[in-house]
């Protein structure tokens, strides 16, 4: 099955980059791809996630950084009276880039760098709150949110 192209560049509008919360009776199969880099949160919810050729459980706590243009989708059983819920943080690589050169953002750059296959932090306790929140927030603070939580 071949993954499908998401326009994430028209949901921001004109933020910087595109930070949401949602919560859903399940987490359909939707295989697709995107040029910008992605944070998924599990805040509810298990099940299986697809990214590239992986194939893993995921249970809430999870937390993944998916680089640029890899296919990728979570999904999970329709279960009565139960719900799944996900924060997602999608930033296209110049609000980075922006950044590039610096000091202080080598080892962003680096995270970034090691995320084109995926990289999965289990029970991400120390970002969550933060995480949750940053749907929530305006302005600067929303930018540097996201910075603390990829620093």
């Amino acid at each position: 099955m071949k993954a499908q192209f998401e326009d994430i560049a028209s949901k921001k509008g004109a933020e910087s980059f595109l930070a949401y919360a949602f919560n859903v009776p399940y987490f359909e199969f939707k295989w697709h791809y995107h040029p910008e880099y992605e944070l998924t949160l599990i805040t509810q919810g298990d099940g299986k996630r697809l990214v590239g050729d992986s194939y893993e459980s995921y249970t809430s706590g999870d937390l993944v950084l998916l680089g640029s243009e890899l296919p990728h989708t979570w999904t999970s059983e329709t279960l009565q009276d139960k719900t799944v819920s996900a924060v997602v943080v999608q930033f296209p690589h110049d609000f980075i880039h922006r950044f590039s050169g610096l000091e202080e953002f080598k080892s962003i750059e680096a995270l970034l760098a090691a995320s084109g296959r995926g990289l999965f932090f289990p029970d991400a306790v120390s970002v969550r709150a933060e995480l949750e929140l940053l749907p929530a927030r305006q302005g600067v603070e929303k930018i540097t949110s996201l910075i603390n939580i990829l620093q």
